[in-house]
């Protein structure tokens, strides 16, 4: 496929151009990633979908046995859009977004989402909500930007406020000076 660059025109199947591109030194600096590992270093460039689809053929990275890549789904060209445009190449990435925060994937409207949740149930993933990880929190409330922000740090169980980091603490106190208290509550409930 030919591509306009500034003032040249690229093949994206030149390799070493696609690298380039990405800011990657070379094949040794990707070779034997996964997709969702290469995504999350390289996502940012403007041509990782093309250099992520040389690299597969190539054998360079892989997608891990059990995995779907969202460009082989029988899926609406709409909703592969979607997912790709929000660093999803791989179904079982979708588990890094709570469910509320997939609603407002743009263009993601009510029919794509029940496409995506039925792929979803037929792939066995399960698509968590704030909702569901708020219920687990031995009856502390949090409002719904603060289990957004403790869904970003994988804290989706009471036991997981017990490893947090100094910085994890002050990601979550940021923005909401009484999380503090919440947190220290959660720890001491999760020690007795």
């Amino acid at each position: 496929m030919l591509v306009r660059t500034s003032k040249r025109i690229s093949n994206t199947e030149d390799i070493e151009w696609l690298l380039k591109e990405a800011g990657i030194n070379g094949v040794d600096d990707v070779q034997g990633l996964t997709v969702s590992e290469f995504v999350e270093k390289y996502s940012r460039s403007h041509f990782c979908n093309s250099c992520l689809d040389r690299l597969l053929e190539l054998g360079v990275v892989y997608v891990p046995e059990g995995e779907v890549r969202v460009n082989d789904l029988p899926i609406t060209t709409r909703l592969r859009n979607i997912l790709l445009r929000n660093n999803v190449y791989v179904l079982s990435d979708i588990k890094k977004y709570a469910r509320e925060d997939i609603l407002k994937f743009r263009n993601l409207g009510a029919g794509t989402m029940k496409e995506l949740e039925a792929i979803c149930e037929k792939e066995g993933i399960h698509l968590l909500t704030l909702k569901e990880i708020e219920a687990r929190m031995l009856g502390v409330k949090f409002s719904d930007r603060q289990l957004s922000r403790m869904f970003d740090l994988k804290i989706l169980y009471p036991e997981d406020f017990l490893r947090l980091t100094e910085d994890d603490v002050e990601y979550l106190v940021h923005l909401d000076k009484g999380m503090r208290k919440k947190i220290e509550k959660m720890q001491k409930l999760c020690k007795k």
